[in-house]
This record gives structure tokens, sequence and C-alpha cells, in this order.
């Protein structure tokens, strides 16, 4: 996560805690006979459910945009491997230079497989292996258009 993701998630959790410990006010308020239910009520939401709602709202797009960017980090690296290495990858290659799991490595290649980023191949020895689609093979020959 960037800073910037960072300090927007520390200051959802600081919301959701400002939020919440004004709601609980406004509860030992009305319990002691100082707040009517209007004004109570009034308390509860603006100085409560709305700080605590925001912040959850923070830290849960904090967490969205630090995934979403992991996962183009990763993207982005399987690519350049693959480039390296003639165009073809494989899970356990995807598992070994990234952080994921092997079933992980496989989401995240059916995932561009999908996104029409790799085309699904098997080698002769029966492995599969992604191909980065449009790719030309060192058979292929370009035809004038």
């Amino acid at each position: 996560m960037s800073f910037v993701g960072h300090l927007r998630y520390y200051a959802g959790i600081l919301l959701i805690i400002f939020g919440l410990f004004l709601t609980f006010g406004g509860v030992v308020q009305l319990n002691e006979g100082k707040e009517s239910i209007g004004s109570f009520l009034a308390l509860v939401f603006f100085i409560g459910v709305l700080p605590t709602a925001t912040g959850a709202w923070m830290v849960y797009t904090a967490k969205k945009t630090g995934r979403i960017k992991q996962q183009q980090k990763q993207e982005k690296e399987v690519m350049e491997f693959a480039m390296k290495s003639g165009g073809n990858i494989t899970i356990a290659q995807t598992a070994m230079l990234t952080s994921l799991s092997p079933s992980e490595a496989e989401k995240l290649l059916t995932n561009m497989q999908e996104q029409g980023v790799f085309v699904l191949k098997v080698s002769e020895s029966g492995h599969i292996v992604y191909q980065i689609a449009g790719l030309l093979g060192k058979d292929e020959k370009l035809i004038d258009v």
C-alpha cells in the first residue's frame, strides 16, 4: 500500500473509533436522562454513525486500492519475466517469481488469459504454458497488408 493508502487506512480507523466513542457517549447521556430522544438521534447519527460509516468506507477503499495495485504489480512482473523467457511462463514460474501460492498464481494467469494477455498452450512434454498473446513465433512470417 502507498503512503496515501496507509494514511487513508489509519485515518479511517481513527474515524471509526471517534464515531463509536461519541455514539457510546450519546447512549450514556440518554440513560442519565440528560438528552431528549430527538437530540440523541441527531447526536448518534451526525456525530456517531456518520464518522463511523465514513471511516469504514475509507478503510475499505484503501484496502481495495492496495489489492488492485498489488495485482497490477504482479501482472507487470509476470509479463516482464515472460518476455525474458521467450514470451512463455508457467504456473510454477509465476509462483516462484511472486509471493503467490501455486493456486493463486494459476488464478492470476487465468485472469490474464481471460483479459487476452496470454493464450494457453501445452508444451511437447505436456506442461501447461501461458504464452503472450500476439507474440510472433520465430517461424511466423509477416504479410504486407
